[in-house]
């Protein structure tokens, strides 16, 4: 394998490293927000998703390129498999430090998922009281209007709200 494309493949996964840590910023920034916020981040969050996409793709064009037994190596390194880590040359030390480091990235954000999905939970469930709230309003509009005998003296209250 020569070094070029061991270098190329070892930056291409620092791009992803970037994105991926970028992915992560947006995560934290959805923990604490309104659903609205949430829906922009979750576009943010796409697109970095996209970018990542087009970043793996290059990646695997060029492992592609390397002799099958290279091609092996390369794929256990970049998709977190269990590899000898002392029969590694120093390149392909450094490829399995950055893909740990990936990782790493994304346990943290599975983790944090966990809180996003709280957070949204509470607020659907926030949502879905105060509509249920509203329904029993409306219903008590109507009970008085229809009990106190308003509507024989024209002043019904508004139901609409």
């Amino acid at each position: 394998m020569n070094q070029t494309d061991l270098s190329a493949i070892i930056d291409v996964t620092e791009g992803i490293i970037q994105l991926l840590s970028k992915y992560e910023s947006l995560t934290d920034n959805m923990i604490s927000a309104d659903l609205e916020v949430i829906q922009q981040v979750l576009l943010d969050r796409q697109d970095v998703v996209n970018q990542v996409e087009v970043l793996k793709k290059e990646r695997d064009n060029l492992v592609e390129k390397q002799a099958i037994h290279m091609q092996r190596l390369l794929n256990l390194i970049i998709r977190y498999e269990n590899t000898d880590a002392e029969r590694l040359s120093d390149e392909l030390l450094a490829l399995k430090r950055k893909a740990d480091e990936m990782k790493m990235i994304w346990q943290r954000v599975v983790k944090k998922e966990d809180s996003v999905r709280n957070t949204v939970q509470a607020d659907m469930d926030k949502i879905k009281a105060n509509i249920e709230n509203s329904n029993k309003d409306k219903k008590l509009i109507n009970y008085i209007n229809t009990a106190s005998g308003a509507t024989d003296k024209g002043k019904l209250l508004d139901s609409s709200t």
